[in-house]
C-alpha cells in the first residue's frame, strides 16, 4: 500500500525510535524523504543524529571555518543514495576509511556497517551485499585508489565519492538539519527561501514589465502629440475661420459633410421654381405659333397650363402639336394636351408631370 508522506510524518519518530537502540524519539534529529513508490508499496528513507551530537558538530564547523555556512548534514550512504548514480553496475559496495556501504543503484537498498582490512573481507562484503540484494544484482567493489565514473561521465577517485555525493546532493535529500530542535516546523518557514526567491524573481519581472511599457508610454505620447500637431495643421487649410479645437476635427468634418449632403439633397429635389424654368427652356417661339399663357398651375412635381395658338393653315391643330411635343422634349417634363378648337385660334390645356433626371426622369 502506497502512504504519503504526510501519512509517514504522523509515525516517523516512533518507527525511527524503533531502529534506534535505546534512545528516544524527543533525542533525535530526524529527516526522511520518499524514494519511490512500488508495486509492492512505497520506498521510504530516514535518517537520524541525537540533537546533541547535531549541535557538537555545528559548533564544531563554526568554530573551525566562521565564514562558512553549513548546509548540509547527513549519512554518507544518503547522500550517495540521493545524489548520484553509477553507470554500468546495479549495485556496488563503497569501502573507505573503515567503513562499507552497501548500495543498490536504484537506491532503494542500502547498508552501511564497519569493515576491518583483513584477509577474506572483501569476499566477506560481497557474499553480504549478494545476500542483501538476493535478486540477481550484480556487485561492484570500489576501494580507495580506482576512479570510478559518475553520473554524466564524471570520474573521481573513490576517496571523494562521499564528498562529492554530498556537495551534488539535491535539495529533496535527506538533511538532518531540517530535524534540529531550532529549525522551522511550518510550511512557511520552510518555503521562506523559495519565496524569497520567487518574490525575487517577480520583482524583476514586473520592473521589466515596468520599464517596457514606460518605453511603450513615451512612444505612444510622441505618436499622440505628432497626430495633434497634424490635425491642427489640417484644420487650419480646411476651417481657416474657425478656432482649433484639439480632437474635434473628425466629429467638425462629420457634421459639415452631412449639412452639405443634405443642401444637395435638397437641390436635388423637385420645386415649383426648376419646374418652371424647366418649362421655359423647351417653349417653341411664341411668335411663330401665336402664343399666348393664359394661366399656369405649378406645383413641385405637377402642373396645368393654359394658353392659344394659331390654328395651323394646313392642319388646324399643327401648332397645338408642336407646342405639346416641344414640352415632351425635355427629360424631366411629360405632357398631355387637351385641344379646342375656336374660329381663329386653338385653345390649348397642359397637363404637365415633372420629375428631375436624377429622380428618376425619362431616360435619355
Amino acid at each position: 500500500m502506497w502512504i504519503t508522506l504526510q501519512q509517514y510524518t504522523r509515525v516517523v519518530g516512533s518507527l525511527t525510535e524503533g531502529r534506534c537502540a535505546g534512545e528516544n524519539a524527543e533525542d533525535l534529529a530526524i529527516d526522511y524523504r520518499l524514494i519511490a513508490n512500488t508495486e509492492n508499496g512505497s520506498v521510504l528513507e530516514t535518517v537520524a543524529l541525537l540533537h546533541a551530537s547535531l549541535d557538537s558538530i555545528r559548533q564544531a564547523v563554526t568554530a573551525s571555518v566562521p565564514a562558512a555556512r553549513l548546509r548540509a548534514v547527513t549519512s554518507i550512504p544518503s547522500a550517495i543514495a540521493s545524489g548520484l548514480t553509477l553507470q554500468g553496475q546495479s549495485g556496488f559496495v563503497y569501502i573507505v576509511g573503515g567503513e562499507a556501504i552497501m548500495l543498490k543503484a536504484d537506491a532503494t537498498c542500502w547498508r552501511s556497517l564497519p569493515h576491518a582490512s583483513s584477509a577474506g573481507a572483501v569476499e566477506a562484503l560481497t557474499a553480504s551485499a549478494l545476500k542483501l540484494f538476493s535478486d540477481g544484482t550484480t556487485i561492484q567493489i570500489l576501494q580507495v585508489g580506482s576512479p570510478v565514473e559518475l553520473a554524466e561521465g564524471t570520474k573521481v577517485d573513490t576517496a571523494f565519492v562521499a564528498a562529492a555525493a554530498v556537495a551534488l546532493a539535491k535539495s529533496e535529500a535527506t538533511n538532518l538539519l531540517r530535524g534540529a530542535q531550532d529549525a522551522p516546523r511550518n510550511w512557511s518557514a520552510r518555503l521562506r527561501g523559495p519565496l524569497m526567491l520567487a518574490a525575487t524573481t517577480a520583482a524583476v519581472l514586473f520592473l521589466s514589465l515596468g520599464f517596457y511599457f514606460e518605453q511603450q508610454r513615451k512612444t505612444a505620447a510622441q505618436e499622440v502629440a505628432a497626430c495633434s500637431a497634424s490635425e491642427e495643421k489640417l484644420w487650419g487649410s480646411v476651417l481657416p475661420g474657425e478656432k482649433y479645437q484639439k480632437g474635434e476635427l473628425l466629429t467638425r468634418m462629420k457634421k459639415i459633410l452631412l449639412r452639405h449632403n443634405r443642401e444637395q439633397d435638397a437641390n436635388k429635389s423637385p420645386s415649383a421654381l426648376s419646374f418652371w424654368g424647366e418649362i421655359a427652356s423647351v417653349l417653341p417661339n411664341a411668335d411663330k405659333i401665336g402664343m399666348s399663357v393664359d394661366t399656369v398651375q405649378l406645383s413641385s412635381d405637377s402642373g396645368r397650363l393654359s394658353g392659344r395658338v394659331d390654328r395651323g393653315e394646313s392642319d388646324p391643330l399643327s401648332n397645338a402639336a408642336q407646342l405639346e411635343k416641344a414640352m415632351n422634349s425635355s427629360q424631366s417634363l411629360t405632357a398631355r394636351g387637351e385641344f379646342e378648337t375656336k374660329e381663329k385660334e386653338i385653345v390649348v390645356r397642359l397637363n404637365l408631370a415633372y420629375k428631375p433626371a436624377g429622380m428618376g426622369g425619362k431616360n435619355p
